[in-house]
């Protein structure tokens, strides 16, 4: 992935963080330059696995679409 969407998403991150610690919810959205299905595919991963590092009890939600707008969402604990 390229540096731009990388800080794009860690810009994103960052916020839905500050959202959830400041609320106990976050419901963040972004739009990607040129999107391809491939790059909409590594931005969820990418969203996913910073989620999990950051907040292992939360259940996070990604969502995109073709058009390359990104949802992150936090805010869900996990179920035992």
């Amino acid at each position: 992935m390229d540096k731009e969407t990388l800080a794009l998403l860690e810009d994103l991150f960052e916020q839905a963080a500050a959202d959830f610690a400041a609320h106990g919810f976050a419901r963040v959205n972004t739009q990607l330059a040129n999107p391809t299905r491939e790059r909409i595919q590594h931005a969820g991963e990418f969203l996913l696995e910073r989620a999990a590092e950051k907040f292992p009890n939360l259940d996070p939600y990604v969502s995109s679409s073709s058009d390359g707008t990104i949802n992150l969402i936090l805010g869900r604990q996990k179920t035992q």
